[in-house]
């Protein structure tokens, strides 16, 4: 059970230590900016839709939804959130992990809060090594020209990514040292 968060802490683990502990968990600014969009494209040109579109937008908003769409899926194809998870309320060193939106009770738009968390340490980043928060080649390995590649085009959603309410910071562009990627077991409250 981990009651303390800090640096020193993070050092003490090691990839696959089971861990328990209390923590807010939120998704992280990418992953919801992402969802905000879908959810924005599913409803644009609807008779019923506040968001009044032509039918040539209607159709480009979708197709770019459908790509983005596809950056948050597993490898099995599944949805999958990445979300900030901060033990004990402390957010550094940053915690990651994915939740696959089939078992979230209420779906992704309930997800944070303060939760219980069971979890196996899948990966203590490196200093040398940095991950994207979103993969578009599912099927390999991470390299560092899809991390540049990926990192660059999101950050051009960083301003835009206001405009819609969701607070986007370089930060959230990209996994690095000292964070800690955890694979959930159980996430309750």
């Amino acid at each position: 059970m981990l009651d303390g968060w800090d640096a020193e802490t993070r050092e003490d683990l090691s990839v696959g230590d089971t861990v328990r502990f209390t923590a807010s968990v939120s998704l992280s600014p990418i992953h919801r900016l992402i969802t905000t969009f879908v959810a924005f494209a599913n409803t644009a040109g609807q008779a019923d839709s506040g968001f009044k579109m032509t039918p040539n937008e209607v159709i480009e908003t979708r197709k770019i939804a459908r790509m983005a769409a596809s950056w948050i899926k597993g490898p099995d194809g599944r949805p999958r959130s990445l979300v900030y998870v901060a033990p004990v309320g402390v957010q550094e060193p940053r915690v990651l992990a994915s939740l696959e939106e089939q078992y979230l009770v209420g779906g992704i738009s309930g997800v944070e809060g303060e939760y219980t968390i069971i979890a196996q340490v899948a990966a203590l980043v490196s200093r040398d090594d940095q991950f994207s928060v979103i993969r578009v080649l599912q099927e390999a390995p991470s390299t560092p020209l899809e991390v540049a590649t990926v990192t660059e085009a999101l950050a051009g959603l960083v301003s835009p990514a206001g405009d819609l309410g969701v607070a986007v910071t370089t930060e959230d562009l990209t996994i690095r040292y000292p964070a800690v990627i955890l694979h959930p077991i159980a996430v309750y409250r």
